[in-house]
């Protein structure tokens, strides 16, 4: 049953006073949403009938950034919120499948409505007027149905990027996608080519950051579009955690040189390149996991992740049985207890070193493991101190 959506002050405060000079205003989209499906609610957007001009002088007393006026959007702060306001507005024109060529502001908020994406984004909320459902959205979310507003193949054509946001709406939500739009998504999967690869990667990591992936299957070839995956690598990635490095370099096991490199980070790149140079390391022997720790460019994580999924282990077994190992100290600052604790404990001058070094050997030998507590209590319980005197 749906209750009451009890805002945050600063957005009451938003709400009341752009009604309070005669404007229309609503909280939108995402918050919206989320709270219908009692998910965390990261932001809040409102719309409002009030043109750019017409927001900042409402909110002449508060401090107010142009987040991108020309678009119809304020950024309002409010007892340290920042609130997002955006006018109603209608577009027209696509540039590329991607950007309006033109926008026009309207004070007629259904025109507003029918120009986003899908139902379940286009839900409205007042503290006065409670929900407004313009394109059945709370049906869509009582059905987990992922569904275009109106023309679906409209849509697409407008912002080809909505195609990912598709799925990734759904992999996050684990909703199906409308009959409807799931068939335009195969028939326009063609006009990503026009999207930019850092939208689509970012889309892409967005995606794999929801742990849910059978919609790599399903919609294979949309993700051929920009990258060379294939059905074999399907059953490696069966089990693919989030990050989007180990994701990569799994399909390019066989194909390194690819243009998407292009558009990585310098850091992104780095750790898929230490991670294929290094695939046929054996990480269950003990000398190749230290060796490979003092050589890696990248955290060891990525190396155990890729090892295990490379040789379709139980990742999360695996992980545990070799990150004992792989965080064996091979350096004195690498221990979890540090000089000032030793310190405390009475150890002076040359003392502190040849316990540091006992210590690694310890935790070497499997004596102890490296954490600080075990670290204290062994040096305590030993009374090592006396040893080093």
């Amino acid at each position: 049953m749906i209750t009451q959506f009890v805002l945050p002050q600063p957005i009451l405060t938003a709400i009341r006073l752009l009604n309070d000079a005669n404007f229309e205003c609503f909280v939108v989209g995402g918050a919206v949403r989320n709270f219908l499906l009692q998910q965390p609610i990261d932001d809040y957007d409102l719309t409002t009938s009030a043109t750019p001009d017409e927001i900042m002088q409402v909110f002449s007393e508060y401090k107010t950034v142009l987040t991108g006026k020309k678009h119809g959007t304020i950024t309002v702060i409010i007892d340290h919120f920042h609130i997002e306001i955006t006018t109603y507005r209608t577009e027209k024109e696509y540039i590329e499948h991607r950007f309006p060529k033109s926008v026009s502001f309207t004070t007629n908020r259904l025109e507003d409505m029918k120009r986003r994406d899908f139902t379940i984004n286009s839900l409205c909320y007042h503290p006065k007027y409670s929900f407004i459902d313009d394109f059945h959205g709370i049906d869509d979310l009582n059905h987990k149905c992922i569904r275009c507003i109106g023309n679906p193949d409209q849509r697409f054509n407008e912002d080809a990027l909505r195609i990912l946001r598709a799925i990734r709406f759904a992999c996050r939500l684990h909703f199906e996608i409308e009959e409807h739009t799931k068939q335009a998504i195969f028939e326009n999967q063609h006009l990503l080519n026009y999207i930019s690869y850092q939208r689509k990667i970012s889309e892409l990591e967005k995606i794999l950051t929801t742990n849910y992936l059978p919609y790599l299957d399903t919609y294979l070839s949309v993700f051929q579009t920009f990258l060379p995956i294939q059905k074999k690598h399907l059953q490696l990635l069966k089990k693919q955690p989030k990050q989007l490095e180990i994701f990569l370099a799994l399909i390019f096991l066989d194909q390194s040189d690819h243009e998407i490199t292009k558009y990585l980070s310098k850091k992104q790149n780095l750790i898929i390149e230490d991670c294929l140079l290094h695939q046929n390391d054996d990480l269950t022997n003990l000398d190749d996991l230290l060796m490979l720790r003092i050589h890696t460019k990248c955290p060891i994580e990525y190396h155990l992740t890729f090892h295990a999924i490379l040789h379709q282990l139980d990742i999360n077994h695996t992980l545990q049985q070799l990150k004992a190992y792989a965080y064996l100290p091979i350096r004195i600052s690498d221990l979890a207890i540090k000089t000032e604790q030793l310190l405390q404990l009475g150890y002076q001058g040359k003392q502190i070193k040849h316990v540091q070094q006992f210590l690694l050997e310890q935790i070497t030998k499997r004596e102890i493991t490296n954490t600080p507590t075990e670290l204290l209590q062994y040096l305590l319980k030993n009374n090592m101190k006396k040893h080093f005197d």
